[in-house]
């Protein structure tokens, strides 16, 4: 394996500072390129997140609260319950994600 990697150059997957790398979309995946691409971003720029709006945010706390919940019964002893617990779970932190709660 060692002679492999005196093959692999060095600077092998580096940027230069004088192309920035951009995130591009390749068929729902996203990947980072050296050259922009059509609709690219800068991965350095800002994304701009969305305000929650009352209800948003009312929904994101109760979430955050039964997410807590369901952690703590999820450590605790096994039980027959556990999928469930597990699957609650992931629906909710799966809504959480969703809506943009802040984590």
């Amino acid at each position: 394996m060692l002679p492999f990697l005196a093959l692999v150059p060095a600077h092998a997957g580096q940027l230069s500072a004088d192309h920035p790398p951009y995130r591009c979309d390749d068929g729902g995946r996203t990947v980072v390129s050296a050259t922009p691409c059509p609709g690219g971003k800068k991965p350095d720029e800002p994304v701009r997140r969305q305000r929650l709006g009352a209800e948003a945010k009312r929904e994101c706390g109760l979430l955050q609260t039964a997410i807590q919940e369901s952690e703590t019964a999820e450590r605790g002893p096994r039980s027959p319950m556990m999928e469930s617990v597990q699957q609650d779970l992931f629906i909710l932190r799966k809504r959480y994600k969703k809506l943009g709660c802040q984590i």
